[in-house]
């Protein structure tokens, strides 16, 4: 099998382009096919793949990033009975915003946050719920919008500020493995977060990630993209509110 299919094998899998990295790592090793069909995979193919995949993408986030966006979904869109799926939430810091807008969290029972990534790894970060705040930036928006908060935050041995999220939180949040290649979970959302995911993407795949979009919203619910990421299709309509854009579904 040449270079060329394994590439082609890879975002077929992942979705991702592979990187100078990627190439490297793929030219390095054999996998065994049964065949050219990249769906006959040995399913040990498949987690090498999705591992490799971690090297491509940029887990980089911060707690309200882009503040802006988080302003108005606690203005215009945060309700008691909530679902929110952060799509490619990393190492958890945009899920964990996203719920500590709500105040009195622990007695809404209905809201719930789903927060999913291709990453092993970084969801075991996100679970665990602790934090290092390098950027003075960062802890100002933590403090701004939740000042309450700022009794959370300690030093760690490295004299760095250190949040660990509260277990009352860390209950609202569901974090979970998956690909965004494939079906979503059967739930319908109020809200999805898909930020900065879908520019390491190729077309084929971007086209299958906005489908599953669409079949996890629901009608007339919101979605909010990375401002690098490409636009999705109809039925999303785009809305711009206090400086941040916002998709609607409008399928009739």
């Amino acid at each position: 099998m040449s270079n060329t299919d394994y590439k082609k094998i890879f975002e077929q899998v992942t979705g991702l382009k592979p990187n100078k990295k990627i190439i490297k790592m793929l030219d390095d090793l054999k996998f065994s096919f049964k065949d050219k069909n990249y769906k006959e995979l040995d399913p040990y193919v498949v987690i090498q793949l999705n591992l490799m995949a971690e090297k491509v993408t940029n887990n980089e986030t911060s707690f309200f990033r882009d503040n802006e966006v988080f302003q108005v979904i606690k203005d215009k869109f945060l309700n008691d009975a909530m679902k929110i799926w952060s799509a490619g939430c990393s190492f958890g810091q945009e899920a964990y915003s996203l719920a500590l807008l709500k105040n009195n969290i622990g007695q809404n029972k209905k809201f719930q946050i789903y927060a999913t990534d291709i990453s092993k790894k970084v969801l075991e970060s996100a679970k665990e719920g602790t934090y290092q705040i390098h950027r003075t930036s960062e802890k100002k928006l933590i403090v701004s919008f939740l000042p309450n908060l700022s009794s959370q935050l300690g030093k760690n041995v490295n004299n760095n500020l250190e949040l660990k999220m509260p277990t009352l939180i860390k209950d609202k949040i569901s974090f979970n493995q998956h690909n965004l290649l494939t079906p979503p979970h059967k739930i319908e959302f109020d809200l999805i977060m898909c930020r900065n995911v879908l520019i390491y993407m190729n077309e084929e795949a971007r086209h299958k990630v906005f489908k599953n979009l669409s079949q996890a919203i629901k009608p007339m619910g919101w979605l909010v993209m990375g401002s690098a990421d490409p636009k999705p299709p109809k039925p999303w309509k785009m809305f711009s509110i206090k400086n941040s854009i916002f998709w609607q579904y409008q399928k009739n």
